[in-house]
Order: C-alpha cells, then sequence, then structure tokens
C-alpha cells in the first residue's frame, strides 16, 4: 500500500527510517496529474533502489499566467492509483504558501539550481533529506 505523507516532519522521520536500515531511496519530482512518461521513472527508480518516493508539487513560480496556473490539473487521487501500480512506496504532495513578496528567492538565495525544496507558511525553506538517486525527464 502506498504511503501518503503531508508534513515535514514525518516526511523527513520516514525518509532517515528508510536510510537507517540502509535502503537505497530514488526520487521522481512530479507537477502531478501523471502520465507513461512519470509511470517509467518511476517503474525505472523501482527496479534500481530499495524505495521509490515521488512527490507531487504544482509550483505557481513556474506559471506567468495564474489562470494557467488554476487550469493544471490536480488529481491525487488518480496520481495516488497510478504512483502505486508503477511501485513507488510513498508521495509526497508539499503544502506551503509564498510569502507576498517572494521573487524566485529567498535571502538572496534562489532556490532554483538548489535541488528539490520549497517555503513553508512561515517563509523558512524547506528541503528533505538527500536521496540516493532523482529520477526526472524532459519537459516538451
Amino acid at each position: 500500500m502506498i504511503e501518503l505523507i503531508e508534513t515535514v516532519d514525518r516526511a523527513r522521520a520516514r525518509l532517515s527510517g528508510f536510510r537507517d536500515d540502509g535502503s537505497s531511496i530514488g526520487f521522481v519530482p512530479t507537477m502531478g496529474a501523471l502520465h507513461d512518461g512519470h509511470l517509467s521513472l518511476i517503474e525505472r527508480a523501482r527496479a534500481e533502489n530499495d524505495r521509490v518516493v515521488v512527490s507531487i508539487f504544482v509550483n505557481p513560480t513556474q506559471y506567468d499566467d495564474p489562470a494557467d496556473l488554476e487550469r493544471y490539473p490536480r488529481t491525487l487521487a488518480a496520481d495516488l492509483e497510478k504512483a502505486q501500480g508503477a511501485g513507488a512506496d510513498l508521495v509526497i504532495p508539499p503544502r506551503f504558501e509564498y510569502p507576498s513578496d517572494f521573487a524566485g528567492g529567498l535571502a538572496g538565495v534562489p532556490l532554483e539550481g538548489k535541488g528539490w525544496g520549497f517555503i513553508d507558511p512561515a517563509g523558512k525553506v524547506v528541503i528533505p533529506p538527500r536521496f540516493s538517486w532523482v529520477y526526472g525527464g524532459f519537459r516538451q
């Protein structure tokens, strides 16, 4: 059964447990609305790792037009089924709000290129524990 983890503390604890037992962890970051490309990445991560973690994170800073952000499909229930079928162990859908003055970075440190992370409601940068491998595809 796939596990849904919605808090940073639970994610850190669960991933630390995986590492403590010597498991390799494959990470597949997504924006949800999972399709065959995502599923192939999850399947590859499953074949190459002991544990597989999928994130579902629709990043508002990727959209110039707020209407495009609103139109992006949010299909968590279907995504959980698909991720489980492809071999994921757990899904992390980060919950957050950007500060009203957020412009792509915090305290002058841009997040782009710094790995998977997000800003929590208090404006704190949150980066989960490290993964063994990160699997990503190309956007068309």
